[in-house]
């Protein structure tokens, strides 16, 4: 009988040591149910650590448990992506005379090559949408601002102190013009009485000039 993991499972706070024997044993025993609980861990501490105590005779086995999941399951890439990652780069030394590990890899590689081609494609898709999306933006800005001023204001407020206060000083203008005009004309009464009585000196000067000749 395999061993029972701890209560709340291997992702809810299990160590290290925990998590390496619950590995090696669904590793040995082809447990499904118990690798996918080692699986669901998530701190880099204890991934790294349970790797790296890892017997060699169960690195190919964890390899291709991470492949498969990876090509069947591929919305669980982030997941697995840290597990394959500290095992590729923990044991490199290790596959790198394994024989035949790019068979081994090839469905990963293949997984990969899907995902990039698709990412293409979707930020292809999402450049064109974000074009298309601000042409739409700036025509409706320019037919808004179109309408806005053909429209013109709603309501017009005018202040009636304002329009009082104008009004005063307008009358006030018209007054202040009204004086000036009467002052202009004052002035040229005056002018014509001073040329007015220096016309008689002179008719008066002259008539005593003739008497004195006489």
């Amino acid at each position: 009988p395999r061993a029972q993991p701890a209560a709340g499972g291997a992702a809810q706070g299990q160590s290290a040591a925990n998590a390496r024997a619950l590995l090696e044993q669904a590793l040995q025993s082809g447990d499904d149910a118990l690798l996918e609980e080692v699986l669901s861990v998530r701190k880099a501490a204890v991934i790294e650590a349970t790797i790296a105590q890892l017997p060699a005779e169960l690195l190919r086995p964890l390899l291709a448990a991470l492949v498969q999941r990876a090509q069947s399951q591929p919305a669980r890439a982030m997941e697995l992506t840290q597990w394959l990652q500290t095992l590729l780069t923990t044991h490199t030394s290790y596959f790198l005379v394994l024989p035949q590990l790019h068979v081994l890899l090839a469905p990963l590689y293949q997984t990969i090559d899907q995902r990039l081609a698709s990412f293409k494609v979707l930020l292809k898709l999402a450049g064109r949408l974000q074009l298309l999306h601000s042409h739409i933006e700036a025509k409706a800005q320019r037919a808004a601002a179109t309408e806005s001023a053909l429209a013109g204001p709603m309501l017009v407020y005018q202040d009636v102190h304002a329009v009082d206060d104008d009004e005063d000083g307008l009358a006030a203008a018209d007054i202040n013009i009204m004086e000036g005009a009467d002052d202009l004309d004052e002035e040229e009464e005056d002018e014509d009485d001073e040329e007015g009585d220096d016309e008689e000196e002179g008719e008066d000067e002259d008539e005593s000039d003739g008497e004195e000749d006489e």
